[in-house]
């Protein structure tokens, strides 16, 4: 299995609104994420991509290495 699969995590965050001009929610989610990410982990790279409506937010953090993601994997809940 790809190395760079293993270390990549996947994080969508969808929004309750239908108003497309309201990104308030997703961008405190996001910064929630990056400051949760900088505590806790090193060398990482976050790509974030929304729908063409705003409607989703889809975000990949790419870790240093295979522990990392296996960590943030095990904290998150469904």
């Amino acid at each position: 299995m790809d190395e760079t699969r293993l270390r990549t995590v996947k994080v969508s965050f969808s929004r309750n609104q239908n108003y497309s001009y309201l990104n308030t929610d997703s961008e405190t989610w996001l910064t929630m994420l990056e400051q949760l990410l900088s505590c806790h982990y090193e060398n990482y790279k976050v790509t974030v991509t929304h729908d063409s409506y705003n409607r989703e937010t889809v975000v990949e953090i790419e870790f240093a290495n295979i522990d990392d993601a296996t960590w943030f994997r095990l904290q998150q809940k469904d």
